[in-house]
């Protein structure tokens, strides 16, 4: 895929292993990417950064399967809108210094385990934040992180206490 200079747009479908997102394979002129139900196991957030000029990317439908995502220090200089749908085993997300410094819109839905986005307040771009079927620590640690950023959030979740578990239960039966 390499050799597809002019290749700007990439919507990849079902499984993927890393070596389809290494280096070698992804075409520098990339713009906008979309991972659909890829199932990585490791972090794509490395080898993507370094595309210079990918202005949209979105996971959607559980393009990875791991806990952690790393944003690298300096990485996605030209990146403007960021969609995370269904990183559904995502507990932690860790955006390095001075990375993702032009993003104005990020959506996160049904990341059910996110509570925490750790340095997101250092992106003074963002425009609007959207957040679906997140947890309510993730709507709240959000607020502190960008106060002054429009946040729209439907809904978030609050986790359930062992006796409204056990009504369900009970009431399933």
């Amino acid at each position: 895929m390499r050799g597809l200079v002019s290749l700007s747009n990439l919507y990849l479908l079902g499984p993927l292993g890393m070596w389809g997102l290494s280096e070698s394979h992804i075409p520098l002129t990339l713009k906008v990417l979309t991972l659909f139900g890829s199932r990585l196991d490791d972090d794509p957030m490395g080898v993507l950064g370094k595309l210079k000029c990918l202005t949209t990317l979105r996971y959607d439908a559980s393009p990875y399967d791991g806990k952690t995502l790393t944003v690298l220090e300096g990485t996605f200089p030209s990146l403007r809108v960021l969609k995370l749908w269904e990183l559904r085993p995502l507990t932690e997300w860790t955006i390095q210094a001075n990375a993702m410094q032009c993003l104005a819109d990020l959506e996160v839905k049904y990341c059910e385990q996110l509570t925490e986005i750790d340095g997101l307040q250092q992106i003074k771009t963002l425009e609007v934040i959207t957040l679906v079927r997140v947890p309510n620590e993730l709507e709240r640690s959000v607020r502190e992180k960008q106060p002054n950023r429009p946040i729209i959030a439907k809904s978030t979740q609050t986790k359930k206490t062992a006796n409204e578990e056990k009504d369900e239960d009970d009431y399933s039966e």
